[in-house]
């Protein structure tokens, strides 16, 4: 028999073989303990500014629930985060710990909520990360629930700058780990933990792995349902060699004893960052200090460093530096590093502040105190042209140091006043800046919330209860001074700089804050004319300037369907008085303006700045804008508008008559971002009927009646070539025709549900309304506005066709009246961009359910965010497959939903017609489901819903012998 000789290469493929079993068996064996992580944040908080994300974790405590993940993942605001398993078993989250300055945070879960899921926990060995180990990195790797990259450890002793981590070394490795694999661990051949995935940079593959040693006493504690200690000087060390460090004037018998003390050192921790405030500094450490020991025993690396610091809480350590070659010792006490953390916040209008968080400080060197705004919010977004973010230092004439004194000066500060913002910079802290806000407490909650890292939870209250607005847009009418005259009016005193801001994006709005100018025609009234482009709709902040020198508020009372213009009432009261305001109203010229006519322009730029020139009208056109169903919003529909010469354009103004002084036309910004001259006459008849409202003492209209069709110009030429227009119905239409512009009208959109959808039919030439033939925008508005219904004449198909009666719809004058939000939706009734598109929902004649936008941080968004659907632009046309058709049949279904469960919604996407069923997560906590209403007078409230929905309790128990969560302090 014949020996099998095994050379060289069989013994290193059987070697290869074995280790790939090996690596095989700890996929299979530990593959169960990595999780995938789904969170989204409720609240910005320090900086993290993210809504929503994926990450990884891996289980390190099976029978207590525990997972181990980063920290920028958990991050020290509130969150919202589940756990995917292998099988796709979901589990929820809560944040039961957050080192304040390390990359490593744990979540707690409730096992028994795993029925078909084996529960397996990693080992931690930080000990096993070696230079030159082979490991493999498993995770959440670009969202695959569960990736595997092999890689082979380089360094240990990595250092890096990165947002609140300090005093700790990374293990550098490479790699293809991108987003989501954050919180993932790095294992041995035997299936330890020697690191967790941390960071990267993906132009060099290179991965960063956070080291576990501090973790390791961490989890210790946890399990024991203790407090962690955590200690601080108040300094973040970098790590030096000893080449640095002699040329820093260490000397060689000093570096000499580091050697001999550990052979593998290489360096030295050097101060780096230190704040005045902390203990270290106001003991005499300064920047650039050499640590050479801790209570007499030397420390060469961070975990040293961090193992005295931890265990020396409240307590004096002797600290022996090296400055300039000379050893000093000194003795130091030991903070206690929560003490300077961030663990509760205040938020008002959306925005929310906080104590500044303790790295971000010592990143910036400013004090780890004063109130760091993390979210401009509503009310703070005036701060956001500082790039950086921000401390507010002041409101009003209150200090502002701390919470507590935020908080008491939001509360004397009624709603709706203007108060001066003092604030810095982070970026700039020598520089002091002031800002003008308006403070509201109107839209949002007024809460201040408490971090419980028993429950995992944040405790909020609400602060004290908010003062009311006083003004009600009800002015008293006088009566009018005898005597004033044309000559005594200057046109800028008529002309005011208007400014809009609203909360919520609805009715497809382009933005949440803009402002124009406005012209005064009635004083006495309060009376302001300005661009619909500025006041979109009547909820929202409205403030007119008078004269660049005085600032009050309004209200809007009405805000055309069709056309580019709505009106304003302002507090006469705020003005009465004041000697530096000389406010006039100007008459609107009842002669309709011409090619030719010379007129004066009037205007003001963003800077309050008055502008005045002479011009003339060049040309006179009718106007078609079409709004599409990816952006369904208002565009001016069978408007003629006209174009002069001016100079000075400004943000807008008015062309006035140089005799009469009296307003020919408006100089607007249109929906289309072009500036536009209005003519007066088109808005006459509208500014009579709510002077006359008003004057009555009665509401003001909130309806018109109009024939509901998008019309659009067709040459006279076209329309005798190619429609067959006779010369019969030619020659009649001729005589009311521009004789600058010959064209006619032709249907190019009708409204659903409405009897112009039956009675009249998309390229329709409009020959008469009522027997009179029209040709242009403004006569045939002229001849429907206002009557129930007309009769009319069109030629369909070469053919000409006469109607008896064609019902006018009743259009909203005052826009949205009720919006309700639910999980971070913004819903409201369909508005009318909308009833103009083809594909919408039949349901859309009781109003329908319009999702109008998405909260940031919401259940919502995050459900949106992980769907191709645009849930922005959809109607929910059942909930829990109950069909609703109005806000008031979504509230009733919603109410049966408890707080804490999904429910499922139905959605029509308006711009692909895609049906999508999908689920979204009650929030009562963050997201409460609330309801605003405008009421008869034209001033929005919350209204009490008459459900309440049924809380459960997110804290999970433990329910066996182990130690409670409730127990856990830290």
């Amino acid at each position: 028999m014949v020996k099998k000789k095994f050379g060289r290469d069989s013994m290193v493929r059987r070697g290869k073989r074995n280790s790939e079993a090996q690596w095989d068996m700890v996929k299979e064996v530990y593959s169960p303990a990595v999780v995938a992580i789904e969170m989204s944040y409720p609240r910005p908080f320090s900086y993290n500014y993210k809504n929503n994300g994926i990450a990884s974790g891996f289980v390190v405590d099976k029978k207590n629930g525990l997972i181990l993940t980063n920290k920028h993942v958990v991050t020290d605001g509130p969150i919202r985060a589940k756990a995917k398993f292998l099988r796709n078993e979901e589990v929820d989250l809560v944040p039961i710990f957050r080192d304040p300055t390390h990359d490593y945070a744990f979540f707690k879960f409730d096992p028994s909520k795993l029925t078909h899921t084996t529960l397996t926990e990693i080992k931690i060995n930080p000990d096993a990360a070696v230079s030159g180990t082979r490991v493999l990195v498993m995770g959440n790797n670009a969202g695959e629930k569960l990736t595997y990259v092999d890689s082979t450890l380089a360094r240990t002793d990595r250092t890096l700058d990165t947002p609140n981590t300090y005093n700790t070394f990374f293990i550098s490795a490479t790699d293809i780990s991108v987003r989501g694999s954050s919180g993932g661990p790095v294992l041995n051949d035997k299936g330890e933990a020697v690191g967790m995935t941390c960071c990267g940079i993906l132009r060099t593959n290179s991965s960063f792995y956070l080291p576990l040693q501090r973790v390791v006493r961490s989890l210790l504690y946890l399990r024991r349902g203790l407090r962690v200690p955590r200690g601080t000087l108040q300094i973040a060390f970098s790590y030096q060699t000893y080449e640095e460090l002699s040329r820093m004037g260490v000397s060689d018998e000093n570096l000499n004893l580091v050697r001999e003390d550990q052979d593998e050192a290489e360096g030295m921790l050097v101060v780096n960052r230190i704040l005045a405030q902390g203990t270290g500094y106001k003991a005499g450490m300064r920047h650039g200090d050499v640590l050479k020991s801790l209570n007499g025993n030397i420390v060469h690396n961070y975990v040293d460093l961090e193992s005295v610091l931890d265990d020396s809480v409240e307590s004096d350590v002797d600290v022996s530096i090296i400055r300039a070659g000379d050893q000093i010792n000194l003795s130091v006490r030991v903070q206690d590093l929560y003490e300077i953390c961030a663990n509760e916040y205040i938020e008002v209008s959306r925005a929310v502040v906080h104590k500044l968080e303790y790295g971000l400080a010592l990143a910036c060197n400013i004090p780890a105190e004063g109130v760091f705004l993390a979210s401009h919010g509503y009310m703070f977004k005036a701060l956001r042209r500082t790039n950086a973010p921000s401390v507010i230092t002041g409101i009003g004439e209150y200090d502002t140091p701390d919470l507590d004194s935020f908080q008491k000066a939001m509360e004397e500060y009624p709603n709706g006043s203007q108060v001066a913002v003092r604030y810095f910079s982070v970026a700039d802290k020598t520089k002091t800046n002031f800002a003008r806000v308006t403070v509201d407490k109107r839209w949002y909650p007024f809460v201040r919330a408490q971090r419980n890292d028993r429950e995992g939870n944040w405790e909020v209250r609400n602060c004290a209860k908010p003062a009311q607005d006083s003004f009600t847009g009800a002015n008293k009418v006088e009566t009018k001074a005898s005597g004033s005259s044309a000559e005594l009016k200057n046109p800028l005193d008529a002309t005011v700089h208007v400014t809009f801001s609203t909360p919520f994006s609805l009715d497809g709005i382009i933005s949440l804050s803009c402002d124009g100018v406005g012209l005064v025609v009635d004083a006495q009234l309060g009376l302001v004319i300005c661009e619909r482009m500025t006041v979109p709709t009547t909820l929202g902040d409205i403030f007119v300037t008078f004269n660049s020198a005085k600032m009050v508020r309004a209200k809007a009372v009405f805000v055309h369907p069709f056309q580019e213009f709505s009106m304003i009432q302002y507090d006469t009261e705020e003005i009465k008085n004041d000697k530096l305001v000389n406010v006039c109203e100007l008459e609107l010229n009842r002669n309709s303006i011409h090619i030719g006519q010379e007129l004066e322009y009037y205007a003001i730029d963003g800077e309050h700045n008055r502008l005045h020139s002479h011009c003339a009208v060049t040309s006179i056109m009718g106007l078609y804008l079409h709004a599409t169903a990816e952006n369904p919003r208002f565009v001016p529909r069978n408007t003629e508008y006209f174009m002069a010469n001016e100079s000075a354009k400004g943000i807008g103004g008015v062309y006035v008559d140089g005799k009469t002084k009296s307003v020919c036309g408006f100089n607007f910004f249109f929906s289309d971002k072009k500036f536009r001259g209005l003519r007066a006459t088109d808005v006459i008849p509208y500014v009579d009927a709510v002077r006359l409202s008003l004057l009555k003492g009665e509401e003001t209209p909130r309806e018109i009646s109009l024939l509901p069709v998008q019309l659009n110009n067709v040459p006279l030429v076209e329309a005798r070539a190619t429609l067959n227009l006779d010369d019969d119905w030619a020659l009649k239409l001729l005589g009311t025709m521009d004789p600058y512009r010959r064209s006619l009208l032709t249907v190019s959109r009708i409204m659903i549900n409405s009897d112009a959808n039956m009675q009249l039919r998309e390229n329709d030439l409009i020959l008469a309304i009522d027997g009179q033939p029209v040709s242009q925008f403004s006569s045939f508005t002229e001849n429907v506005l206002g009557k129930t219904s007309v009769s009319a004449t069109v030629l369909r198909n070469r053919e000409v066709v006469d109607i008896d009666k064609v019902e006018t719809s009743s259009l909203s004058c005052v826009g949205t009246q009720r919006i309700v939000i639910y999980a971070g939706m913004v819903l409201q009734a369909g508005h009318t961009a909308l009833k103009f598109l083809g594909n919408v929902p039949d349901a859309v004649s009781n109003g329908g359910v319009y999702i109008t936008s998405l909260c940031e941080g919401s259940p919502a968004e995050a459900e949106g965010a992980a769907s191709s659907s645009n849930r922005r632009n959809s109607f929910i046309t059942a909930v829990n497959n109950v069909q609703v058709t109005s806000l008031d049949d979504f509230l009733e279904a919603v109410s049966l939903v408890r707080n804490n469960d999904y429910v499922r919604l139905t959605t029509l996407d308006v711009s692909t017609d895609k049906v999508s069923i999908y689920s979204v997560r009650a929030d009562e906590q963050y997201w409460k489901t609330r309801e605003l209403r405008r009421n008869a007078v034209g001033a929005w409230s919350e209204v009490l819903l008459p459900f309440a929905s049924n809380s459960r309790n997110r804290s999970i128990c433990l329910t066996d012998d182990a130690t409670s969560l409730a127990n856990i302090t830290a």
